[in-house]
Formats: C-alpha cells, sequence, structure tokens
C-alpha cells in the first residue's frame, strides 16, 4: 500500500492554484491504475481545518465515471461545514440580504439542499460524517456511509482486528453480512447518547429557513474578518480571497476564520509563530494570565487577559517555513441562537452580541502577541 498526500497549500501558505492540484491528482490516478493496475482510494477532505475545498465535486464526478470500480472516492465530510447541495446558489441569491433572489431562482432549488449527501452517493462516493464539529454534538459521534448501488462496497471480506471496540452489531447496514457476523453483540449505548446530542442541534439548525442561516453566516463572517484585519500582531490568513468565493462554499462564507499571530520585538511584528508555539499560546488563552504581565501593563491589558477563551486549537498550513493557524469558528448552535429573532433588526443585535466574544478572544491575543516574549520567560 502506498500513501500519497497532495497539500492544498504552498510552503508560503497561500492557497495553491487549482486547476495544477486537479492536474497533479488526475495524473496520480491515472498512473496508479493505468499503469500499475492498482486500486486507488482517493480521500478527499471536503472542508479542511481552514474551511476550505479545493476540488469540487464535478471533477471527482468525472474521475469517478473514467475509472468506475478502479477508483473509490471516500469524501471526509468530518467538518460539517460543506455545502448543502452540489448546486451553486450564488449565480441566484444575494447572502448579505433575506429573501433576496433572483428572478431566474426556481423556489424547489432551496428546498433541494438537505440533499447533499445523497447526491455524493449517487456519484458512487462514500462519505466520512461526524454530529460534533460544526453541529457541536458529543466527540465520537461518526458515520459511514455506503453508495447502495456499489455492491462491491458492500461485500466486505477481510475484517480488521479490533473493529469490534469501536463498534458493536446493531451499527453496522444489514447488508454487510460479514462485517456484521465479526462484530460484538452488545449494545453501544455511548454512541446513542452521542448522536442524540448531536441530532438535536442538526434538527434545529435544519428548521431554520436556508436564506436566514446564510444571512446571519455571511453577516458574522464579513464582521469577524474585519474585526481580524483590525487587530494589531494578527494577519487573517487567505486575506487575499473574498468573502463569497468558490473555497467558501456554507452560505457562500467560510464558517472558519483562520489567522496569524505575529510577536513583536520592539513594537514590531515579526514572522507568524508556528504550530508548536500556538499550542503554548492555545493553553494561555484558557487561562487568566494577567498576574503575568509586566509592571509596565496597563489595568485595561490586564483585564483583557484575565479573560479564559476558548478557541480552535491551531492547525499547521506549512512545513518549511513552519507556519501555523489559529481559528475562530461558527457553530450550529450559535446560529441557531441568532437567528432566534425574525426582525432584521433584533437579529443583528444578536449578531453583535456574538462579535463582543469574538473581540473579546482577539484582544487578548493581540496582548499575547505585544507581551509575547515576556510571557514565555514568566509563564
Amino acid at each position: 500500500m502506498e500513501i500519497a498526500a497532495l497539500p492544498a497549500r504552498k510552503p508560503t501558505g497561500a492557497i495553491d492554484k487549482i486547476h495544477l492540484l486537479r492536474l497533479q491528482l488526475e495524473e496520480q490516478v491515472r498512473c496508479a491504475i493505468e499503469d500499475q493496475g492498482k486500486i486507488v482510494v482517493l480521500h478527499q477532505v471536503e472542508r479542511s481545518k481552514t474551511g476550505i475545498e479545493i476540488l469540487f465535486p464535478s471533477f471527482l464526478e468525472r474521475l469517478k465515471e473514467k475509472y468506475q470500480d478502479n477508483l473509490i472516492i471516500v469524501i471526509d465530510a468530518a467538518q460539517m461545514r460543506g455545502n448543502e447541495s452540489f448546486s451553486r446558489y450564488r449565480k441566484n441569491k444575494v447572502p448579505g440580504r433575506i429573501g433576496a433572489r433572483a428572478k431566474t431562482h426556481p423556489a424547489p432549488v432551496l428546498a433541494q439542499s438537505a440533499n447533499m449527501f445523497l447526491e455524493y452517493l449517487n456519484a458512487g462516493f462514500c462519505i466520512l460524517g461526524t454530529g460534533s464539529k460544526f453541529f457541536s454534538g458529543a466527540p465520537f459521534s461518526g458515520f459511514l456511509l455506503f453508495p447502495t448501488a456499489k455492491r462491491e462496497l458492500l461485500s466486505c471480506g477481510d475484517i480488521a482486528a479490533g473493529l469490534g471496540d469501536y463498534f458493536a452489531r446493531d451499527e453496522v447496514d444489514e447488508r454487510l453480512i460479514t462485517l456484521k457476523e465479526a462484530l460484538p453483540t452488545r449494545r453501544n449505548y455511548g454512541l446513542l447518547l452521542r448522536w442524540e446530542t448531536a441530532l438535536a442541534n442538526i434538527e434545529q439548525y435544519a428548521s431554520i429557513p436556508f436564506e436566514k442561516r446564510a444571512y446571519i453566516i455571511f453577516r458574522w463572517g464579513k464582521k469577524v474578518r474585519k474585526l481580524v484585519t483590525e487587530t494589531a500582531h494578527v494577519n487573517l490568513l487567505d486575506k487575499s480571497a473574498e468573502i463569497k468565493n468558490d473555497y467558501f462554499q456554507h452560505g457562500e462564507c467560510n464558517t472558519i476564520i483562520s489567522f496569524t499571530l505575529h510577536p513583536a520585538i520592539q513594537n514590531t511584528s515579526v514572522k507568524a509563530l508556528g504550530t508548536g508555539a500556538l499550542k503554548v499560546v492555545h493553553q494561555w488563552m484558557t487561562k487568566d494570565i494577567s498576574a503575568n504581565l509586566p509592571n509596565n501593563a496597563t489595568f485595561e491589558e490586564r483585564l483583557a487577559v484575565s479573560h479564559k477563551c476558548l478557541i480552535g486549537q491551531p492547525v499547521e498550513i506549512s512545513e518549511a517555513p513552519e507556519i501555523g493557524v489559529l481559528r475562530i469558528a461558527l457553530s450550529a448552535p450559535m446560529v441557531c441562537q441568532m437567528a432566534k429573532e425574525n426582525r432584521i433588526a433584533e437579529m443583528k443585535r444578536r449578531i453583535a452580541r456574538e462579535l463582543e466574544d469574538d473581540r473579546r478572544i482577539l484582544d487578548k491575543l493581540s496582548l499575547i502577541g505585544k507581551y509575547y516574549y515576556f510571557l514565555t520567560k514568566n509563564l
């Protein structure tokens, strides 16, 4: 077995050109199948940890149609932040306004927005997903879906040892006879309860009209990106990319805002911290570090760093040079809270209250950047 990774970013951290990535992947698949006679499993992350999408479904569909059973495509939708349909809304919608719809926009398109998984399955793709991440259910609430038309995927042969430590018979499709017989018969109440927490959030989120969700996500994303650009010692990742962009497709926006942290030397920001250093910063964010600031720090600064903040864990986007990012992410329960209001003015106030928390996070990060080298010696 050979494993080949195709990074979506250049060594600088910038998103690589999509057409070049497609050409590289297509050639790797062609070489493995046509020249070497291998079966290829293509593991496609539907959304990265920074929220980007690189290989669109239409491209993957074309590969699948060409190579059929020699190519198994697995869509990793663990973030659950992807398109709600293969259909693109941008040509027919204005996400910044509720109810804004072009005259050519057919009403059934929005009604079909929940069909993303069905469309993946109809294209012959397998799907990995989870009820945590965006939907904020309990961890380890995962699933794997098989395309029903592909009988060969359902006829398991050798079963990997240890699967019985994670699954029982009741969690497995009844058509996977060999796998079911190899698994224990115990009842996995833990998995059931974890999915109950996730389904409650999923159902509440799905009950909100698509246009309302899109408005909230668009407005939140636009405001947070603006806050990041206004914050000292913090640089927005992919700042050259527009908010409404082919890379970002959840209500036409990225629900993960990623940024680098640049500590100051003599009041001047230097290069971005790597992932290792950001892991330490991530720990500092969860603590009151007001007592660790230098004596000349102001009362307002000590108050700002006293807040205990939870943010996304650091993600490495480049090894050489080492570049890491921190993230502020929007979750489904947050959208649900902001969607409780029906009047635009009240909804804007709800969004503004959510942005106050984001502002506190960025204020603390900015001060960590300002006093980073002092803190590394005193924490």
